[in-house]
């Protein structure tokens, strides 16, 4: 299929309904996107869900396509989902300044996005499941920039699988995370399967962390070898009944020797949901643990039975 006029939409500018446009034009030859196209401003649930998806010959997303201020609950996702041809968001393409649960969620997935300027979300504040795997799987992306992710205040799993699979992505800007309050599932899979090396040191600025935050986070990303944290506790600061691990898997599958920075108060504790084995501790080899009296008194009872025969 391929479109031809790109007008026929004017009839219902000010009425979409929900899913109205949903994978109307999936896997076909649209290559333009001319800003006439899409006039509406008052948009609805899943409106243009996986409109364009599988479309390889779009190449750019441009500034006035999408002139919308107001997101509502998916409107934006898997629109553009692996569009193996956009490699290109013009700056101001993202003018949206008011989101909602999930408004761009896998709307670029798969997509080869070459760059991504600092500016280019633009939302006064963060909504569930928002940017969830927004930009994975992308194979071009090599940096996030500084200035991409300027929230203090995060929603649950705002940034679920933002990156995931970005497998060239080695660079992250300095103050990327600037957020001392975390949420649950925030940082979930945000970085898995990329191709860091090591951390900046003020990416991580959270004391305390809650419930499965950095879940995976960082997995499986071979080359890893620097991380700096400052929490003081492996443990959820909520201590409600439902607690999960933080750090649940963050740092598995990284490599098996590197540097973990952390404040002296926090446990040695190894493991891929923790301190990765064979790595350092503030530059220095771990300390063994102490072993518990209980443990020293089974020692004892065994040694002492073992004399007395």
């Amino acid at each position: 299929i391929q479109l031809i006029y790109v007008n026929m939409y004017q009839y219902d500018k000010y009425f979409l309904t929900e899913n109205c446009y949903k994978e109307m034009f999936y896997h076909s030859a649209v290559a333009a996107l001319p800003t006439t196209m899409l006039p509406q401003e008052e948009l609805v649930p899943h409106c243009y869900d996986g409109m364009f998806s599988y479309c390889d010959q779009i190449v750019t997303l441009p500034e006035g396509f999408l002139p919308a201020d107001q997101l509502v609950e998916s409107c934006y996702a898997c629109m553009f989902q692996v569009c193996d041809n956009l490699n290109n968001i013009q700056d101001e393409a993202l003018p949206a300044t008011k989101g909602a649960v999930k408004c761009y969620e896998e709307m670029f997935s798969g997509c080869p996005i070459n760059s991504l300027s600092a500016g280019l979300l633009k939302l006064d504040e963060l909504f569930e499941d928002c940017f969830a795997y927004m930009f994975s799987n992308n194979p071009n992306l090599t940096e996030v920039p500084s200035g991409l992710l300027p929230w203090t205040t995060l929603a649950v799993g705002c940034y679920r699988g933002m990156f995931e699979g970005c497998s060239n992505l080695n660079t992250l800007g300095d103050n990327l995370l600037p957020a001392t309050t975390l949420a649950e599932f925030c940082y979930e899979e945000m970085f898995t399967s990329c191709d860091l090396t090591e951390l900046p040191d003020d990416l991580l600025p959270a004391t305390q962390l809650v419930n499965e935050c950095y879940t995976d986070m960082f997995a499986y990303n071979p080359s890893l070898r620097k991380v700096t944290v400052n929490f003081e506790s492996w443990d959820s600061a909520t201590k409600d009944t439902d607690d999960y691990l933080p750090t649940d898997d963050w740092l598995v599958g990284v490599a098996d020797d590197g540097e973990f920075y952390c404040p002296t108060s926090l446990a040695q504790t190894f493991g891929g949901s923790y301190i990765p084995e064979g790595w350092l501790v503030n530059g220095e080899e771990p300390v063994p643990p102490t072993p518990s009296n209980k443990a020293k008194i089974v020692f004892l009872k065994k040694y002492c039975a073992g004399v007395r025969k």
